[in-house]
């Protein structure tokens, strides 16, 4: 049986609003077009789109689990987000010390924190991968360092690599542009 290649792609420029990015879109019609070359099946949510192709919070954990569903050893994942991330205060009691890293989806004016997709949430859904599914991650965000903690990590700016903090991973590589 062949290896799946699946790719997401989520762009999140948030159209008039005080924190309105430029680049999203063009980055992700990029990596849309990168991973389709390279053989990926690749799904794009935009917050310039409508419906259940939107960025937003609910429509990217669904395709997460799109993304990760069925997956097999041998498999290769790719999970692309351009947009804006945050640190803030951990929300975990046990964790008042340390900081949460978080993606922010679309809503904007979604009460604060239902907007955001933290670190822990997406670890947990690649957790459930199986031993051998190869992830790449893109994080095209200030705070996107370490929101999936992969084995790991490059960051463009600096030129740093280094093994990160798998915490039971089973994947590859993070990348931080």
């Amino acid at each position: 049986m062949a290896n799946t290649r699946k790719g997401l792609v989520v762009s999140c420029s948030y159209p008039r609003s005080d924190h309105e990015l430029e680049a999203p879109e063009n980055d992700a019609l990029f990596y849309e077009r990168l991973l389709k070359n390279f053989g990926f099946s690749v799904r794009r949510l935009s917050d310039l789109k409508l419906g259940l192709q939107s960025s937003h919070r609910g429509n990217i954990l669904r395709s997460v689990e799109w993304l990760i569903q069925d997956a097999k050893r041998g498999d290769n994942l790719a999970f692309v987000f351009s947009g804006h991330g945050l640190c803030t205060t951990c929300t975990s009691s046990e964790r008042r010390d340390e900081l949460d890293r978080a993606l922010l989806a679309a809503e904007l004016e979604e009460p604060f924190p239902a907007n955001l997709l933290f670190d822990s949430e997406l670890q947990s859904l690649f957790g459930l991968l199986p031993a051998g599914v190869l992830v790449t991650c893109i994080i095209d965000d200030p705070c996107g360092d370490r929101v999936l903690r992969l084995p790991w990590y490059y960051d463009a700016k600096t030129r740093w690599c280094s093994p990160g903090h798998s915490h039971g991973a089973k994947c590859a590589l993070s990348l931080y542009i």
